[in-house]
């Protein structure tokens, strides 16, 4: 009994810390710890289980991750298909391919509107004008694809060299094309001001300090001439590590991985009215029609914009293994769905999890539990 009664007190002293912490973060203006805090019994779920009880086994498997702010709420896969199951994220990974250059941003070793030939003179010509913004936001004029991207014997600076050496398919800045060469001379780039192999670079940029043990860029065994735009694998506890620091405006674990400036940056609109030729919503556009008007961040996407200002709203990075990340800015809201399918086959699944979430926040918590728990991620 005594041993149950620390346990209690513990807890209640846990829960007034954590509430003193939100009352001067209020009375302060400053951003609440960014340590995940996990809570799975606050918000009524059962609408939601019930769902995807039902959908997981005709798409292989289903896993959900829910976040309010730092608030882990919903953490559960569905018909044997775990929150910790290692997948092929597939275009998902433009997101925290653009996180990483970021943090060479920050650090004043890059400007994203610093031409490509500056770091990698072989783009001359027509290429020569090319901007590091324009790489990340489908707006270089690159060529969608390239051969190289396929080829695993030659470096990722080979690779640039034979995207440099290929004709423009349109002028830079006309068009918005998802394409995938652009985003792999972003990150030979990357190599270049850094040193080091991308997977280096990325682990110690965003991996490592965040604790995403399973994310990486290493398909098919280590190789360096990874395909940057499409091809990582990760989790959705990973991934919504990620998403989470953003929401907490470049934050982790009481560490700082991306300025503020550098997370709005990410979500706000690059395309600058350029008209979209092709974005990676096609499988989705007919159930969830706000896609057909989403504008390009870097190696992000925003459905939804302020029409003022351009920042994001609602942004997401769809990945074409049944892989689909978002934040809804307005409710401090980070979710990750994975399914064992592709995009198209788990699209109606994608977004009725994404209304039964929203009327699951819009009902609000229905009570503190006290086994409420501090889940602080690994710095390794």
């Amino acid at each position: 009994m005594r041993y149950q009664g620390n346990l209690g007190a513990m807890a209640v002293r846990l829960i007034a810390a954590l509430l003193l912490v939100a009352f001067a973060a209020a009375a302060t203006g400053c951003a609440v710890s960014s340590q995940l805090i996990t809570d799975l019994s606050s918000y009524d779920t059962a609408d939601l289980d019930a769902f995807l009880n039902r959908a997981a086994p005709d798409i292989g498997g289903v896993a959900v991750f829910v976040a309010l702010g730092n608030i882990v709420v919903k953490d559960t896969g569905y018909s044997r298909f775990g929150t910790g199951k290692v997948v092929d994220i597939g275009t998902s990974a433009r997101w925290l391919a653009a996180a990483a250059m970021m943090t060479l941003v920050d650090e004043g070793l890059l400007s994203l509107d610093d031409p490509v030939s500056y770091y990698l003179p072989e783009f001359g010509g027509e290429k020569q004008y090319i901007t590091i913004r324009q790489l990340w936001s489908g707006t270089s004029g690159l060529v969608d694809d390239s051969p190289a991207l396929m080829e695993r014997t030659i470096t990722l600076k080979e690779c640039a060299l034979r995207i440099a050496a290929t004709p423009l398919a349109f002028i830079p800045g006309t068009l918005v094309h998802d394409g995938a060469a652009g985003i792999q001379v972003g990150a030979r780039i990357c190599e270049v001001i850094s040193g080091t192999l991308w997977q280096q670079f990325f682990h110690s940029r965003i991996a490592g300090p965040l604790g995403m043990s399973s994310t990486t860029f290493d398909m098919m065994g280590f190789n360096r001439n990874p395909r940057i735009a499409c091809a990582a694998r990760s989790t959705v506890q990973d991934y919504g590590q990620f998403l989470v620091m953003l929401l907490q405006e470049g934050l982790w674990n009481n560490r700082r991985i991306l300025s503020e400036s550098s997370v709005a940056e990410l979500l706000h609109d690059q395309s600058l009215g350029a008209p979209i030729s092709e974005s990676p919503y096609a499988p989705l556009v007919t159930v969830l029609p706000q896609t057909r008007d989403a504008r390009p961040g870097l190696g992000v996407w925003l459905e939804q914009t302020d029409p003022v200002t351009g920042a994001a709203v609602v942004a997401s990075c769809p990945g074409d293994h049944g892989f689909m990340p978002w934040v809804d800015l307005s409710r401090n809201l980070a979710c990750v769905l994975s399914a064992q399918s592709d995009l198209e086959s788990a699209s109606y699944t994608i977004t009725h999890v994404r209304d039964l979430v929203q009327s699951m926040i819009a009902k609000g918590p229905q009570h503190n539990d006290a086994s409420s728990r501090l889940r602080v991620p690994s710095s390794s």
